[in-house]
């Protein structure tokens, strides 16, 4: 699964990739540049994602 994080405060793009095999978290790293390859990813800007973690935003909401 990939998160990726569009516009960061330093303006580059982020992700937060989790490797999972059979159900087990094998990998978590942060990605810079080229991104890996997933089968599930999430795209969306730095400050969406900073107000649905603070709870200013719930999750299905953003979903457009």
């Amino acid at each position: 699964m990939l998160t990726v994080n569009k516009n960061c405060p330093d303006g580059k793009d982020r992700a937060i990739y989790n490797e999972i095999v059979d159900g087990v978290v094998t990998d978590v790293s942060l990605q810079e540049g080229e991104f890996p390859k997933a089968e599930f990813t999430i795209t969306a800007d730095y400050q969406l994602f900073a107000r649905i973690s603070r709870a200013e935003t719930k999750a299905r909401a953003a979903v457009r």
